[in-house]
């Protein structure tokens, strides 16, 4: 079959001719249409005009907003993009009295006496601290006689403890005299049993010592541990069978 090729069509009566087309240039132009095809290069330029910025403008991407919301144990504050803290003015404590004791009561068990200190130190107003401590107790958070039963519970349970060790430790972390007392109190009745049992652990670490040597450093062990004189002098000699004349008082 053979093709005849036409002579192009002229304008009629009334046509303007057509213009003709424009050569296409060197340089980009022509490396867009090459063998990737697609005009890659037509859509990029286009993608630039477009964009008004140019190529940094879509490195750079959205903007960010000045400040992200942070959550937070009592509601939501802000804090400064790129995850910086915002300062409290003038030296004020970062954060609410209520979100700082609840972060220092997720640390570990603490008393009243001891929760108040940390807020206290920390720069809190000492009327805010106490309304704090009040609502703690009111909603169960705080509770100095839980506090002082497990505190015992594992000093005697664990290390044979003697009660007047555990009733000096709570005082020192500010539980009431007679939570103390109800707290030791139940432990009374084991306390010489428990100081024969620790003067008995301890013996053996003083075999190369004399009788006499080794009665005063286990009765100095156990007074140091919290044991009555009285209760350390007996457990002492059981544990190193000794009979009363056989050591001396230390």
């Amino acid at each position: 079959m053979v093709h005849l090729r036409g002579r192009a069509a002229r304008p009629g009566p009334g046509e303007r001719p057509p213009v003709p087309g424009r050569a296409p240039r060197g340089g980009r132009g022509d490396r867009a249409a090459g063998p990737r095809g697609g005009g890659g290069g037509f859509l990029r330029a286009g993608r630039r005009r477009a964009g008004g910025r140019g190529r940094g403008a879509a490195r750079r991407g959205p903007s960010l907003p000045a400040r992200v919301r942070v959550l937070s144990v009592g509601g939501g504050r802000t804090r400064p993009a790129g995850g910086a803290r915002a300062s409290a003015p003038d030296g004020a404590p970062a954060g609410s009295c209520h979100e700082r004791a609840l972060r220092l009561l997720a640390a570990r068990a603490r008393t009243r006496g001891e929760l108040r200190d940390r807020l206290l130190r920390a720069g809190y107003d000492p009327a805010e601290v106490e309304g704090e401590l009040d609502r703690l107790e009111r909603v169960g958070l705080l509770d100095d006689a839980r506090f002082a039963r497990g505190f015992a519970e594992r000093e005697v349970g664990e290390r044979l403890a003697g009660s007047r060790a555990v009733g000096r430790a709570l005082a020192a972390k500010g539980v009431a005299r007679a939570v103390i007392e109800e707290v030791v109190g139940a432990y009374a009745e084991g306390e010489e049993a428990r100081a024969v049992e620790l003067a008995r652990r301890r013996a053996p670490r003083l075999a190369a010592l004399g009788p006499e040597a080794a009665f005063r450093r286990l009765v100095s062990f156990l007074s140091r541990r919290g044991y009555d004189p009285a209760v350390a002098l007996r457990a002492a000699r059981i544990a190193l069978g000794l009979a009363p004349d056989e050591a001396s008082h230390p």
